[in-house]
């Protein structure tokens, strides 16, 4: 699989996750089970862009000042 799969793949979980907390809504069990899927997904979707895939595209002149954007946003 390659980098860009899986952050698509982790945006996914992501929002699958907030749509089953959404869905979960009077259950604190469960909701502290989603919430820490949700804690964990995210680290390491953040991990990965932060690492991988934002220094590789700081490599190319036409994307570094999104990169910079990105970074700022995380």
């Amino acid at each position: 699989m390659d980098i860009y799969s899986l952050i698509k793949q982790y945006h996914q979980e992501v929002a699958s996750l907030f749509k089953q907390l959404r869905d979960a809504r009077g259950s604190r069990e469960t909701c502290a089970q989603l919430f820490t899927q949700l804690r964990e997904e995210l680290e390491l979707h953040a991990r990965v862009e932060e690492q991988v895939f934002y220094p590789a595209l700081q490599e190319a002149d036409v994307t570094q000042e999104m990169v910079e954007e990105a970074l700022e946003d995380h």
